[in-house]
């Protein structure tokens, strides 16, 4: 998967059942140039959308409520299509952030002050998953060789 490093261009996916935040999220990425592919209010209807899409998206999942629902999804985004996910939060909650990371997101950003910061989260998302997807083939590339090698010894 090669995913745009610019704003332009660079396809979007809200979740977020506060309408506000969601409309001002959408806003301020557009006119960054990136296309929001959808805004969703329903947990499921997102995921089936992405699940489905042939295109690529940056995935902003708002967990400021049903946190274990929403992480729930994340996991299940990471195992079936893996995608950037950027993470909106009320508050600062060290525990929240690091399991919102371990389900798969790439950033996290805080409710005040969205407009400039989720579309700089947005980039780090979309630079941490590609190097993470780079990453993840050279271990495979690492583990076919060594099997290789040890065939030949």
């Amino acid at each position: 998967m090669r995913l745009h490093t610019q704003m332009s261009s660079m396809r979007v996916c809200i979740l977020s059942s506060d309408k506000s935040a969601c409309e001002s999220m959408a806003m301020s990425l557009t006119k960054r140039g990136c296309i929001v592919g959808g805004q969703f209010s329903e947990t499921q209807r997102m995921f089936d959308f992405v699940s489905a899409s042939a295109l690529d998206h940056v995935v902003i999942v708002d967990i400021s409520d049903q946190r274990e629902h929403k992480l729930q999804l994340i996991r299940g985004l990471h195992i079936k299509r893996p995608l950037p996910v950027v993470v909106v939060i009320s508050e600062l909650d060290e525990e929240l952030i690091a399991r919102a990371i371990e389900a798969g997101a790439q950033d996290v950003v805080s409710k005040p002050g969205l407009g400039e910061n989720i579309c700089a989260a947005s980039l780090v998302a979309a630079h941490q998953h590609s190097k993470q997807s780079r990453l993840e083939a050279e271990v495979e590339q690492l583990k076919a060789k060594l099997e290789e090698r040890k065939l030949i010894e």
